[in-house]
This record gives structure tokens, C-alpha cells and sequence, in this order.
């Protein structure tokens, strides 16, 4: 992608700063991404421990 404009060489290409805004909005979407993935596992973790402890204590699991 080029920085200059083809058709205005004085000007910054319009969609050369709508590249640059995607790269920023992809980048930060990958660390939220991330970041809720571990929220996730470590949840799904939690409770897989609490029905093995209510199966182990002959606690019917909810619906």
C-alpha cells in the first residue's frame, strides 16, 4: 500500500489512512482477543473442578 495519493500527490491517500485505522482496530482486537480467551479457559477450568467436586459428593449438577 502506498502512502501518496495516485491522483494527489500533496495529499496523504484516503485509503492509505483507512489501512493504517484497520492495522490499529486488527491489533487491539487480537490483545482483546487474547485476553478473553484466558478469561475463558480459566472459567471453563473453575467449572470443571465444581462439577467433579459436586459429582465426588453426590450433588446432582443443574441444568
Amino acid at each position: 500500500m502506498i502512502n501518496e495519493c495516485p491522483f494527489n500527490h500533496n495529499n496523504r491517500c484516503v485509503l492509505w489512512n483507512d489501512y493504517q485505522v484497520a492495522q490499529v482496530a486488527l491489533h487491539e482486537a487480537e490483545e482483546l482477543c487474547s485476553s478473553n480467551w484466558n478469561e475463558i479457559s480459566y472459567l471453563l477450568d473453575r467449572v470443571q473442578l465444581l462439577e467433579s467436586l459436586l459429582k465426588e459428593n453426590g450433588i446432582d449438577i443443574p441444568e
